[in-house]
C-alpha cells in the first residue's frame, strides 16, 4: 500500500448554502450555543512518526480544551481509525471532560467503502452527517424548544481546507501542526480561542467566516499568560474546572484563563508533561 492520496471527489456547497453564507454578519444580544467539531492528529496534536508511541501537543493545548468544555457543545471527528481515536482522547481528556463529548468520529464515519477504507484516501467531513444525527442535535441546550444545530452555530477546526469542501464557511482552519520550533514558540490555539470569541457572538458564524476566515496573524489573541503555554510530550490529561475571564487583545473577545484554586494547577500539569504511551496499537491513520 503506497502513501500518494488517493482523491475522491469532493462534495460542493449548495447554492442555498452559500446564498444563506454570504448574509451580512450580524451580532446577537447573548453569546449563542456554538457545536465546536475538533480535528486532533495535525491540530492540536502531533505524533511524530507512525510507529511511535510519544504524542506532542500544540502549545495551549490544556487551556484551549478547558475553554471548549465549559463554553461549547463539543465533538471530536478524526480521519484515523477508532482505535486511535479512542486512544488520543483517552490520553487527552480525563473522564469527567470525556463524558462531556457530544460525539466522538473516526474513520468508520465517511462511508468509506471497505476498500477505501484500508487506503490513503482524501476524505471530506461534510457537515450535513453531522446535522442528521438526532443524538448529536438533543446536546443543543434549546432542543426542546426545537433549536438545532446548523450552518448558523457550526465550526470545523481542522488543518485541512479540503476537508470542509462541502461547508467551506463552517471552517477554522489553522496550520498543520509538526511541532517545529517556532510552532513550539507560537500560540495558535489562543488566537483561535479568541476567534471562536466572536463568533459566538454571531448570529451566524459561516456569514461572519465567509467575510473574515480565521487568520493566526494576532488580532484574536487571549489573555492567557505565557506561563501557560506548555506544549511538548504529553502525560496529563485536560480536566475541569471553573474559569476566570479575562480581556483579550480583541477588544470584543474574552478570555478564559483557568482555575487558579484547583488543588493541582494547570499551569503546574502543562509543566510537568512526559512521554506517553497509547493504549492501542499504532496504526496508521488511514
Amino acid at each position: 500500500m503506497g502513501d500518494e492520496k488517493i482523491m475522491l471527489p469532493a462534495p460542493q456547497p449548495t447554492p442555498e448554502y452559500l446564498e444563506q453564507a454570504a448574509g451580512e454578519p450580524s451580532v446577537t444580544d447573548s453569546p449563542s450555543p456554538l457545536l465546536v467539531i475538533l480535528d486532533l492528529n495535525g491540530t492540536v496534536l502531533f505524533r511524530p512518526n507512525r510507529n511511535t508511541k510519544t504524542m506532542i501537543e500544540r502549545p495551549f493545548l490544556k487551556p484551549f480544551l478547558r475553554y471548549l468544555f465549559e463554553n461549547f457543545k463539543v465533538m471530536v471527528w478524526s480521519s484515523a481509525k477508532p482505535d486511535n481515536v479512542k486512544s488520543l482522547v483517552s490520553q487527552a481528556l480525563d473522564n469527567h471532560v470525556k463524558s462531556k463529548l457530544v460525539a466522538q468520529w473516526a474513520r468508520d464515519s465517511f462511508g468509506l467503502s471497505p476498500t477505501n477504507y484500508q487506503q490513503n484516501v482524501q476524505v471530506y467531513k461534510n457537515l450535513k452527517l453531522v446535522w442528521s444525527r438526532n443524538q448529536i442535535q438533543s446536546f443543543h441546550p434549546d432542543y426542546e424548544a426545537g433549536a438545532r444545530f446548523g450552518q448558523h452555530n457550526t465550526v470545523l477546526i481542522d488543518d485541512s481546507s479540503i476537508k470542509a469542501s462541502a461547508q467551506p464557511y463552517n471552517l477554522c482552519e489553522i496550520p498543520e501542526f509538526c511541532a517545529t520550533p517556532e510552532q513550539m514558540e507560537g500560540d495558535m490555539l489562543r488566537e483561535v480561542a479568541g476567534y471562536l470569541e466572536m463568533l459566538r457572538q454571531q448570529t451566524d458564524v459561516s456569514q461572519f467566516i465567509e467575510k473574515e476566515p480565521f487568520k493566526g496573524d494576532g488580532r484574536w489573541t487571549f489573555d492567557w499568560t505565557d506561563e501557560m503555554a506548555g506544549g511538548g510530550e504529553m502525560t496529563t490529561k485536560a480536566s475541569a474546572g471553573s474559569a476566570i475571564k479575562k480581556k483579550s487583545k480583541k477588544k470584543q473577545g474574552k478570555a478564559v484563563a483557568g482555575d487558579s484554586g484547583t488543588q493541582t494547577k494547570l499551569s503546574e500539569a502543562i509543566e510537568s508533561m512526559a512521554s506517553v504511551s497509547l493504549t492501542a496499537s499504532v496504526q496508521k491513520d488511514w
